[in-house]
């Protein structure tokens, strides 16, 4: 499965900077949906559309390999059973 990494880099930007950046935050400066985000965070999402990866990478300042990682056989921690 692949799976998205957003729960961690907002977590790691928590660390480095100190201050928290919620999901409404990137959805806000993404122009986004607060549910798209929050489903893109939570592992939720079944498809990954340009356009969303686009705008979270412009506001996260990360590349997609940074967002997503592929996960063999939907083992691991960011794994979300039968989800994907």
């Amino acid at each position: 499965m692949i799976a998205t990494r957003l729960r961690e880099i907002l977590l790691q930007r928590e660390l480095n900077y100190q201050e928290p950046y919620t999901v409404k935050d990137v959805a806000d400066a993404a122009n986004l949906s607060y549910d798209t985000v929050a489903r893109f965070k939570n592992n939720q999402t079944s498809r990954f559309d340009a356009p969303v990866l686009a705008a979270l990478c412009r506001v996260l300042d990360v590349q997609v390999g940074d967002l997503l990682v592929y996960v063999p056989n939907g083992d691991g921690p960011s794994a979300e059973p039968g989800g994907g």
